[in-house]
């Protein structure tokens, strides 16, 4: 069952990668949002990055990995604004079940600092700025444990929490 969600999730993620990577060579202020599998990701990426540009400790961390395309996200947003985040600079830790997400963000993002893993480790999210998808929360089983925790202990954060009108459940 991993194998085909995470190439699933990975074929959207590559699909919303390669559409905000032509935007951002074609240097543009991007009059339409480029083709996303959900204009959510671009919501909290917006979020998600002005925390990080306000952050005082400079570091990302992402429970679920949406991680992955996050870092093309705060990319595609450095167009938008004069104050850039220099993204060599940030720390982005994750935590993710899939060992084919372990392998994409570590070699994928090699010019930057990335620290991932399969456990949970306080020293990922301690002093960040966190963010998670509140389905990948539920699948997590100290769900509400490692919740108090991310907020405890990080510098600031966000997570989506979708709900629908009860007839689209």
């Amino acid at each position: 069952m991993e194998i085909c969600t995470t190439q699933y999730m990975l074929g959207r993620y590559f699909n919303d990668i390669y559409n905000l990577d032509r935007v951002i060579k074609k240097n543009s202020k991007a009059t339409t949002i480029p083709l996303l599998h959900d204009t959510k990701d671009l919501k909290f990426g917006l979020i998600n990055f002005l925390l990080l540009s306000r952050s005082k400790n400079k570091k990302y961390y992402e429970f679920g990995f949406t991680l992955f395309e996050k870092i093309f996200y705060f990319k595609f947003f450095n167009n938008f604004f004069s104050k850039k985040l220099n993204l060599e600079k940030i720390k982005f830790c994750g935590t993710d079940i899939s060992d084919r997400f372990i392998f994409f963000c570590k070699n994928f993002y090699k010019n930057y600092t990335v620290r991932v893993s399969k456990n949970i480790k306080k020293d990922l999210f301690l002093n960040s700025v966190f963010y998670s998808k509140g389905v990948t929360l539920l699948y997590e089983k100290k769900n509400m444990s490692c919740l108090n925790n991310f907020i405890k202990y990080s510098e600031s954060g966000s997570f989506d929490i979708s709900f629908y009108p009860q007839k689209k459940f």
